[in-house]
C-alpha cells in the first residue's frame, strides 16, 4: 500500500509581513486539496507555539488521525524558531497491516527542513520502518510496575471511545509516547487505526483522543497523571483489557487471531460491545466452554450471544453457527435467565438467513431445550421467561410457524406431560399452559380438535388444575384465550372445575370479571350461553354476586347484571334470581331504595321475575320503607292494586303496612264524590300504629282531607279520630284535623261544610264536657278558637244556615242547644252584621 507525504511550514502573511500562517510547502499530487486544507487547520496553533518556542531547543509532536475524507494521516511537528518550524504529514487511504504508532520516530519523517528533497514527494511502501517502536520495547517498560495502569488505561479508553471523550496523558515526553505505544498495541490491528493520538495537546480534535500533556491539566476531566500516580475513577472494567495485555506480553498471536475475528465480524467501532466480542470468539475457539454437569458461571454466554446477534454482518453469521453448533446442545442447556434472549436471537437469526426447514426446526429445537432448563432451575424466572418467549416470537414473526409447531409436536407434548407430573415441577404448569394454548390458537386448531389428542388433553387439563391456584398466570391466559372464545370458555371450565366451593374460588371470579368486561355485547351472550350449557350456572351466579360485592355504581351495574343476565337467561334467573336481587337489596344505599325497589316490584307484577315470598317481604319493607307520603309518584298510585293483591294473596305482613294505608288514601280521594257513609269503609287492614311520629304526622297531613269526605254524622267524627289518634295527641291532633277541615273547605265546599257542623255537634255534645270533667280547660279554648277562626271566614248566609243546622242536629238527638255555641255565635255574628 503506497503512502503520500505533503510538508508545511510557517510563512509571513500581511501587507506588512507581521504575522505567520502555517501554509502547505510541497504535497504529493495525489492527496486531495480537502485533505491539505484539513491538516492546515489541525495545524494551526503552531503558529502561536513557534513565537514563544526556544531557538535552541526543537520540540516535536507525533499525531495520528483519520481525516474526513477517510484517510489516514500521520503527523510529525518540528517547532523550533520561526524560520525552521514545520510539519511532515504522510497519508494513506487503508489501514495498515502494522500498528500506526510503530511509524513514530521513524526514519520515514525528515528532521529539519533542509533534508527536505524532491524525492521526499514521491509515494512510499507503507511497510515497518526499521527504527519502529518494537513490541520488546513496550514489553520492558509495562514490565517495569506499570501492567495495572495500562489496564486502567485500556478500560478508560475503551468507554470514552464509545461516549466520544478526549483522554490526557501526563508524564515526561518519552513516556507519554510509550503509553499511547502501549495502548494502540494492546488494540486489534483494526481498533488501533480508530486510536487517534497526540503526544502533546496542541493538536486537538472533537471525540475521543489520546493527548500528552507537558503542562497544567486542572480543567481537563479524564487525566491519567503518571508522574503523580493520580487517576480518573472508571465503574467499566473490561474483560478485554486483560485479555489483551495477557496476549501482548505472553501470547501476541491471540491478538492476532482475535484481530482476524473482529474483521471477519465487520465489528468496526470499539465500545462496551468488545467484551461480547471476545466472549464469542473463545466459545468459538472452545476456550470458554464448560462442562455441562460442572455448574459452572455461564454469565459471559449472554455477552457472546448479544454480540452474535446484534454486531455480526449477516454474511459471517452462518460461520460462527457453524463453529459453534457441536456446542450448542451444551450450550442450550447451560442457558441462563439473562442469556436465553440474545442466544435465542442469534440462533433464529441465522436460521432466518438459511431458510432450511430442517435448519429451522433444529434451532427451534436448541430454543425450547434453552427454555426447559431454566424453567427447571426455577420458577421465579417464569414470568421473565414468558416475556422473553413472546418477544422472541414476535421479533422472529416470519419463523412463528415452526416455533409454534414445535411446541406442540408430540414428542414435546410427552415430555411435558412427564415433567410436570413431578411433584416439585408441577407450579411450572400455567408457564407451559400459556404457550401450548398460544401456539393451538395461533396455529389455528379448534378447542375440539386439540383436545382428541389425549396426550393434549391431559396437559391442558392438568396444567389448568394446577394452575387454578395461581392468579397471576390465570390473569394471562384469559387475556390470551380472548382471541378464540371456544378457548375462553373451555379454559374457564377446566379452571372453574377445580376450584368450584373452595375458599380461592372467588380470586378466580375476580381475574373471570376483570377478563369477560373486555367482551363485546354480541360475545358476552354467546359465552354466557355456552357457560349455561357446560352447567356453569353456579360461576355466573357468583359473577353477579362479586360485581354487586364490589361495585362502585351499584345500580348501574345491577341494572347491567339484569340486562344481560336475568332477563336473558329466564331458567337462570328462576334459579339464581332470588340470591342476587336480595344481595343487591341489602347493599342498595337509602337514595337509591325506593326507586329500585319499586322498579324490581313491578317486574314482578309484569310476570318478568319471579320471586320468593322472602325476598318479597323484604323489597316489600325496603320499598315502604322509602315512600315518602308527600311525593308519591304515578306508578305506585296505578299498580297500588296489584301490589296489596300480592301481599294479600302471599300473606305478607310488612312492618309499617304503608302500601294498605296509601291504598285507603287512593280509595278515598278517588270516591270521596261518591254518596259513601264512613262505616262503608274497610278499615280491617289498616294499622297505623307502626308508623313513627313523623312519618304518621305526613300521613294524617295526606288522609284526612279525604276520610273527612265521609262524615254523615258527629259519631263518624268519633270513630274518624279514635282510628286516627293511635298517639293519644288529643289536643294537638284536634287543631291538625280542625285545620284539615278548613282545608276541606277549599277542595269541596259542600263536604266541608258538613265536616264542620257535625265537628260543631260532635265538639259541644262529646268533647267538651269530657274535657270539663277533667279539667281540660285550655284544650276547650283552643279547640273554640279554631272554630271561631273558621266561623270568621265564613258568608253571613253560610253562618246563619249553619246555625240553623247546629240547632236542629242537636234538636234531632234531643238535647238543648249548648249556651256556649250560642255565645260563639253571637259573637261572630255580631261582628259580620
Amino acid at each position: 500500500m503506497k503512502g503520500y507525504q505533503a510538508f508545511f511550514h510557517l510563512i509571513k502573511k500581511g501587507i506588512l509581513k507581521r504575522y505567520y500562517r502555517i501554509e502547505i510547502l510541497n504535497a504529493s499530487e495525489m492527496i486531495i486539496k480537502n485533505d491539505i486544507n484539513e491538516i492546515k487547520d489541525i495545524l494551526s496553533p503552531m503558529e502561536e507555539l513557534s513565537k514563544i518556542s526556544n531557538t535552541n531547543e526543537t520540540k516535536e509532536i507525533f499525531s495520528f488521525l483519520q481525516l474526513k475524507s477517510g484517510n489516514y494521516c500521520i503527523i510529525k511537528c518540528s517547532i523550533s524558531s520561526i524560520e525552521n518550524t514545520f510539519a511532515h504529514a504522510i497519508i494513506f487511504n487503508k489501514p495498515l497491516d502494522f500498528n500506526p504508532i510503530e511509524l513514530i520516530e521513524s526514519n520515514l519523517f525528515i528532521k529539519r527542513l533542509d533534508e527536505l528533497k524532491e524525492n521526499n514527494l514521491i509515494s512510499m511502501e507503507m511497510e515497518i520502518p526499521e527504527n519502529h517502536i518494537s513490541r520488546e520495547k513496550i514489553k520492558d517498560f509495562l514490565l517495569n510496575n506499570r501492567i495495572l495502569y495500562l489496564n486502567k488505561l485500556l478500560n478508560a479508553f475503551i468507554y470514552c471511545n464509545e461516549n466520544k471523550k478526549p483522554i490526557y496523558i501526563y508524564d515526561t515526553k518519552d513516556n507519554i509516547i510509550l503509553w499511547i505505544a502501549s495502548l494502540s498495541m494492546c488494540l486489534p490491528n483494526k481498533f488501533s487505526h480508530s486510536l487517534t493520538f497526540t503526544t502533546d495537546d496542541l493538536i486537538s480534535k472533537n471525540g475521543c483522543m489520546i493527548n500528552g500533556l507537558s503542562n497544567a491539566f486542572s480543567d481537563k476531566e479524564y487525566v491519567f497523571d503518571f508522574l503523580n500516580l493520580n487517576y480518573p475513577s472508571f465503574e467499566s472494567n473490561y474483560n478485554f483489557s486483560d485479555f489483551a495485555i495477557k496476549s501482548f506480553l505472553k501470547d501476541f498471536s491471540q491478538l492476532i487471531k482475535f484481530n482476524e475475528f473482529i474483521e471477519d465480524c465487520g465489528y468496526d467501532n470499539l465500545d462496551k460491545n468488545i467484551d461480547g466480542c471476545l466472549e464469542l470468539y473463545k466459545i468459538v475457539e472452545n476456550t470458554a466452554l464448560n462442562d455441562e454437569e460442572k455448574n459452572e458461571d455461564n454469565k459471559y454466554l449472554k455477552p457472546a450471544f448479544e454480540f452474535a446477534s446484534e454486531n455480526i454482518k449477516d454474511d459471517f453469521l452462518i460461520n460462527v453457527y457453524n463453529s459453534l453448533e457441536m456446542h450448542l446442545q451444551i450450550i442450550s442447556r447451560s442457558i441462563d435467565i439473562e442469556s436465553i434472549k440474545p442466544f435465542s436471537k442469534f440462533i433464529f437469526k441465522t436460521a432466518l438467513n438459511n431458510k432450511i426447514p430442517l435448519f429451522i426446526d433444529k434451532n427451534c429445537y436448541y430454543f425450547f431445550a434453552a427454555i426447559d432448563i431454566i424453567a427447571i432451575k426455577s420458577s421465579d424466572s417464569l414470568p421473565e421467561l414468558l416475556k422473553i418467549y413472546e418477544e422472541i416470537n414476535n421479533e422472529f414473526s416470519d419463523l412463528s410457524f415452526a416455533i409454534l409447531k414445535e411446541s406442540i409436536s408430540k414428542e414435546r407434548i410427552e415430555f411435558l406431560n412427564a415433567l410436570l407430573s413431578r411433584k416439585e415441577l408441577e407450579d411450572r404448569s400455567g408457564f407451559y399452559l400459556y404457550i401450548t394454548l398460544k401456539s393451538l390458537i395461533e396455529l389455528g386448531y379448534t378447542f375440539k380438535q386439540a383436545m382428541k389428542n389425549e396426550a393434549m388433553e391431559k396437559l391442558i387439563k392438568h396444567c389448568c388444575y394446577i394452575t387454578s391456584k395461581d392468579a397471576d398466570i390465570i390473569d394471562k391466559i384469559l387475556k390470551l384465550c380472548k382471541e378464540d372464545i371456544e378457548y375462553w370458555v373451555n379454559i374457564v371450565n377446566e379452571i372453574y372445575q377445580s376450584i368450584a366451593g373452595t375458599i380461592i374460588s372467588h380470586i378466580f371470579v375476580k381475574l373471570y370479571i376483570e377478563s369477560i368486561n373486555s367482551f363485546d355485547e354480541d360475545s358476552l351472550f354467546i359465552i354466557r350461553k355456552k357457560l349455561i350449557e357446560m352447567k356453569l350456572d353456579s360461576l355466573l351466579f357468583e359473577e353477579c354476586i362479586e360485581r354487586l360485592n364490589n361495585s362502585e355504581s351499584l345500580v348501574e351495574d345491577f341494572s347491567m347484571i339484569e340486562k344481560d343476565i336475568l332477563l336473558e337467561f329466564p331458567e337462570f334467573a328462576k334459579e339464581y334470581s332470588n340470591e342476587i336481587i336480595k344481595k343487591y337489596i341489602m347493599l342498595l344505599p337509602s337514595e337509591n331504595m325506593y326507586e329500585q325497589c319499586k322498579n324490581i316490584l313491578l317486574k314482578v307484577i309484569n310476570e318478568n321475575y319471579f320471586i320468593n315470598d322472602d325476598v318479597l317481604k323484604l323489597i316489600l319493607n325496603r320499598l315502604e320503607d322509602s315512600i315518602q307520603f308527600d311525593n308519591i309518584d304515578n306508578d305506585i298510585k296505578e299498580n297500588i292494586t296489584q301490589i296489596v293483591r300480592i301481599k294479600t294473596s302471599k300473606n305478607i305482613k310488612t312492618n309499617q303496612n304503608i302500601i294498605e294505608l296509601l291504598s285507603l288514601f287512593f280509595f278515598l280521594k278517588e270516591n270521596m264524590d261518591k254518596e259513601y257513609d264512613f262505616d262503608d269503609i274497610n278499615l280491617n287492614y289498616i294499622d297505623i300504629e307502626n308508623l313513627d311520629i313523623e312519618r304518621y304526622l305526613s300521613y294524617l297531613n295526606l288522609i284526612l282531607p279525604y276520610i273527612l269526605c265521609y262524615i254523615k254524622s258527629y259519631i263518624d267524627h268519633r270513630k274518624i279520630i279514635r282510628f286516627l289518634d293511635v298517639y293519644n295527641m288529643e289536643e294537638k291532633f284536634l287543631i291538625v284535623y280542625i285545620n284539615k277541615i278548613k282545608y276541606l273547605f277549599e277542595i269541596d265546599a259542600n263536604k266541608g261544610y258538613i265536616a264542620f257542623l257535625h265537628f260543631i255537634i260532635y265538639f259541644f255534645y262529646y268533647l267538651e264536657p269530657r274535657y270539663k270533667l277533667s279539667g281540660e280547660d285550655e284544650a276547650i279554648d283552643s279547640v273554640r278558637k279554631k272554630i271561631t277562626d273558621i266561623l270568621k271566614e265564613l258568608s253571613k248566609n253560610i253562618l246563619n244556615k249553619l246555625n240553623d243546622d247546629v240547632k236542629a242536629e242537636f234538636n234531632s238527638i234531643g238535647v238543648r242547644l249548648p249556651l256556649q255555641w250560642e255565645d260563639i255565635y253571637k259573637e261572630v255574628s255580631t261582628n259580620i252584621f
